[in-house]
């Protein structure tokens, strides 16, 4: 096995700083966590050539699958199905599933390209793709679960350099992963209070006219629908369809429950 220790920043020039500070831009715009996976793809295909991209979400356990791929429809469910079956036979599952690391990896460190070939999970997945190489890098992730992302390539693997480009922007998908997701529960916490505050009595009453709300106030005085219309000036008939859109408004059925409502508040 190749170990590629820390290679850091090595063989990278000028213009790949500028490239590596562009997806990062990118990456860190990101607001919600399903547009992640989408926006790392596009972002590392510019940086780093390669035929196939994907994101990965892999149980080894349950041998269950969920995968996104750039470009989008080029793996279907049937493929996805015969990955998950062979998946306990890929070098690098296994390996960031045992040692929880996230530095890139090819399968190459691990393997040779006629040991690879020999493998189920290249001649039923990798070889109908036309996938001979890959390069991988880990983003921090619950135990039970393997989040990656794979690049792929067909005639010439990965060179060094494009390891150091990957362990360069390795942090940052690990930080801009994190901050997807808080800005999701967030999101959608804000999302729920709205509707709580939308639900409220509070809000119900709020969105009573002033004619409604008057009919309402006299209602839990105990005034008639005649009392109300004399003292409103105005026919028990419409009374009573103040009432019938109060109702509506507040979600009861009841001059009681409407009275207990305004009580409430």
């Amino acid at each position: 096995m190749l170990a590629p220790g820390k290679r850091g920043l090595e063989g990278l020039g000028p213009s790949d700083y500028e490239a590596v500070l562009g997806f990062l831009r990118q990456l860190y715009a990101v607001e919600r966590l399903e547009a992640f996976p989408r926006s790392a793809l596009v972002g590392l295909s510019r940086l780093i050539e390669s035929e196939i991209l994907t994101y990965n979400e892999i149980d080894p356990r349950r041998q269950r699958a969920h995968m996104i791929e750039e470009p989008a429809g080029f793996i279907n469910a049937s493929q996805v199905a015969t990955f998950e079956h062979y998946a306990h036979q890929h070098p690098l599952i296994a390996h960031y599933a045992r040692t929880r690391e996230s530095q890139p990896r090819k399968i190459s460190d691990f393997l040779s390209l006629s040991e690879f070939q020999g493998l189920g999970l290249h001649n039923e997945f990798f070889r109908p793709l036309s996938i001979n190489y890959q390069m991988a890098v880990t983003i921090p992730s619950a135990p039970q679960l393997v989040i990656g992302i794979a690049l792929n390539r067909s005639r010439r693997d990965f060179s060094e350099r494009d390891r150091s480009i990957l362990e360069t922007i390795r942090p940052h998908l690990a930080q801009a992963y994190r901050n997807a997701a808080e800005r999701t529960t967030l999101g959608e916490r804000a999302d729920a209070a709205e509707r709580a505050l939308r639900s409220s009595p509070a809000a119900a009453l709020a969105s009573l006219t002033r004619r409604e709300h008057d009919v309402l106030v006299l209602v839990a005085d105990g005034k008639t629908n005649r009392q109300i219309a004399e003292r409103l000036t105005l026919s028990p008939r419409t009374v009573q369809k103040h009432l019938e859109h109060l109702y509506d408004k507040l979600g009861v059925r009841s001059r009681t429950a409407a009275a207990m409502m305004l009580a409430s508040r």
